[in-house]
């Protein structure tokens, strides 16, 4: 399991720092030219050759694409990263940057369980021991936009969560469906992001944004949701 995460984050981190997932590298070039039109849709295949799951035909705005960066059309990738402006998820507006949703999208593979893969989260990415977890209500913080309808980890033995400047918030325990974790900077909210990271039709999705709209994290995941609906044939 904690190959799978490896390998899972890994390809996150690269996607993360170059804007480009690793079956893109060779594969695909910036099309700038048809990014910002908005009738421009990207059909390909979203699958991971690793893995034994069947093909998922996308078909997604080309606008959506970070940096413009996307699959060839009729290509093959096991990962996507899109940028969109909230709340009105499009792609190509002045003030993306102040209001964006960024979101990775990776496969997910089959023979490892939805629950499997989130407590691993939890204990390998975040540090959080597998151990009972201590949940209460998001605690308020000075100048900053907190969560609700989800419950805040709050075990006084994980020291990164005791003394830094981040907050990790889950729907349940032992398994989460979703875990959301948050930062502080300069105790600012602008400063500040959080990610959602969540599984849905057998896609791994990070969902990040200013923390700002953490607020609006189940309006966020469900237009999310709704849209891969529509992307997805």
């Amino acid at each position: 399991m904690k190959t799978l995460l490896a390998f899972l984050f890994f390809i996150a981190a690269h996607v993360l720092s170059t804007g480009i997932s690793p079956a893109v590298a060779e594969q695909n070039t910036p099309l700038e030219e048809t990014r910002h039109n908005p009738d421009n849709i990207v059909h390909f295949i979203l699958r991971n050759p690793r893995f034994k799951e069947p093909d998922r035909q996308m078909a997604i705005p080309a606008a959506l694409f970070m940096d413009g960066i996307m699959p060839q059309e009729g290509g093959v990738d096991s990962g996507i990263l899109l940028e969109v402006h909230w709340p009105d998820f499009s792609g190509h507006v002045a003030d993306l940057a102040k209001n964006y949703v960024m979101i990775l999208v990776i496969t997910k593979n089959p023979d490892f369980s939805v629950e499997q893969v989130m407590k691993n989260f939890l204990q390998d990415d975040l540090a959080i021991p597998d151990a009972p977890l201590n949940l209460v209500q998001p605690q308020p913080i000075p100048e900053q936009v907190i969560p609700s309808d989800i419950m805040q980890v709050n075990n006084k033995l994980i020291w990164h969560l005791k003394y830094s400047n981040s907050q990790v918030y889950i729907d349940k325990a032992p398994y989460p469906s979703r875990i959301i974790r948050c930062t502080v900077k300069n105790n600012k909210t602008e400063f500040s992001s959080c990610s959602d990271t969540f599984f849905y039709k057998n896609l791994w999705f990070k969902v990040s944004y200013s923390r700002s709209y953490v607020a609006e994290w189940k309006k966020i995941e469900d237009t999310v949701k709704n849209n891969f609906d529509r992307y997805m044939r």
